[in-house]
């Protein structure tokens, strides 16, 4: 999807096939609010703040700017589609556009969360702490254990604002136009996910999904706060009825 892509890169190997038009509307709009670009939080920022990201959305000029971005690129290809995980905090947007579809792809908790710390770690060995400066981070690593705790915190309150905007967004669309699955399910329904694919205008037959699906390992975050536990607990349970059609 897209005709310019993110490649590859710290953690993602294979490349993340974000749409670099939407990844940079989205990512500029953060910025500007004083966000993380990522989407996310970060080690030097590691507090998801919520107020900032529902003032972000009443600004005008930003989604008349994303809408003239939805607009031009069906012109230019017809049927199109695009992949940014940021786009998840500007749905109530991109609703405002006709004709709009959501493939929509749930994770766990534990799964992206791990991730995220681990890219995370891998980020700060290789650019903060090249070969020759390790022994340093041996040093410091008492006080980047601390910023980590504060990170596995900050991605957690970020997995659940991600997954509430899409639970939301889900309800504020015609069922026709959602789908709704983990990798598990996508790869077991595939044949009828490309045909409905079809009606929404992507030509998928004859391409084999299940060939290319890779499954993730399990990741353990140990712990969770009684808190956190219901908050994970109610959206997985939200979305497992939805993926098993309940």
């Amino acid at each position: 999807m897209g005709g310019s892509t993110l490649p590859a890169g710290i953690g993602n190997e294979d490349g993340h096939f974000e749409d670099l038009d939407f990844l940079r509307l989205h990512s500029r709009a953060l910025g500007k609010n004083g966000l993380s670009r990522s989407g996310v939080v970060g080690l030097f920022k590691p507090k998801f703040d919520f107020e900032t990201c529902d003032r972000m959305l009443s600004d005008q000029e930003l989604a008349r700017e994303s809408l003239l971005l939805f607009e031009r690129k069906r012109r230019e290809t017809g049927a199109f589609g695009w992949k940014d995980p940021r786009t998840c905090l500007f749905l109530p947007i991109y609703r405002r556009a006709p004709d709009i579809y959501s493939l929509i792809m749930f994770r766990p908790c534990e799964e992206v969360v791990a991730s995220l710390l681990s890219r995370e770690r891998k980020v700060l060995e290789e650019r903060a702490f090249p070969p020759w400066r390790r022994p340093q981070a041996w040093l410091l690593s008492g006080k980047w254990e601390t910023r980590f705790r504060q990170l596995r915190q900050g991605y957690i309150e970020a997995w659940v604002r991600y997954n509430t905007a899409l639970l939301d967004h889900i309800e504020a669309c015609e069922p026709e136009r959602v789908m709704v699955h983990d990798l598990a399910s996508f790869t077991a329904n595939w044949g009828q996910i490309a045909g409905t694919l079809g009606q929404w205008g992507f030509q998928c037959a004859g391409h084999d999904f299940t060939a290319l699906a890779k499954q993730t390992a399990k990741r353990e975050l140990g712990e969770f706060s009684d808190h956190d536990k219901r908050r994970i607990e109610e959206i997985s349970v939200r979305f497992s009825s939805l993926i098993n059609g309940r």
